[in-house]
């Protein structure tokens, strides 16, 4: 038979070691903004947050469309269409939130047939070939 007293003691402690660890893994990353920025010969896209990422990534050749989407992760900036980008290959990009806990990019592209993405510190990063010259930073 078990001992009520010691199964309270150890749920007690069980809870209290549980519960930050718990409220820490809840929390959402937030994504503060995005930028396009020419890097030498290629573009880059930065998408900027304040914590971990978790993210997956789908590309559509023909027409050129890349989407990102982060999971766990709440919009700290405009969820809306960005209509005047056209630079470094990048028309458009459209930011919305599919699901309570995700954010999506979504990147109508021109002369773009490959990417990379990488995540360094808490920011995420997808560079590929600029299919044209040299441009400002669209922030």
């Amino acid at each position: 038979m078990i001992d009520r007293r010691k199964l309270i003691a150890l749920l007690v402690v069980l809870a209290g070691s549980a519960g930050p660890a718990a409220a820490l893994a809840q929390q959402a990353t937030t994504v503060t903004n995005f930028r396009v920025l020419s890097a030498g010969e290629s573009t880059q896209v930065v998408i900027e947050t304040n914590g971990a990422i978790r993210y997956r990534d789908e590309f559509q050749p023909l027409p050129p469309h890349l989407s990102i989407e982060l999971q766990a992760a709440q919009p700290g900036l405009p969820l809306r269409q960005y209509d005047d980008i056209y630079r470094g290959g990048v028309r458009y990009a459209v930011v919305s939130q599919p699901a309570p806990d995700r954010v999506r990019f979504d990147f109508a592209l021109t002369g773009v047939a490959s990417y990379a993405v990488y995540q360094e510190g808490t920011n995420l990063y997808v560079t590929f070939d600029n299919p044209t010259e040299s441009f400002g930073t669209y922030v």
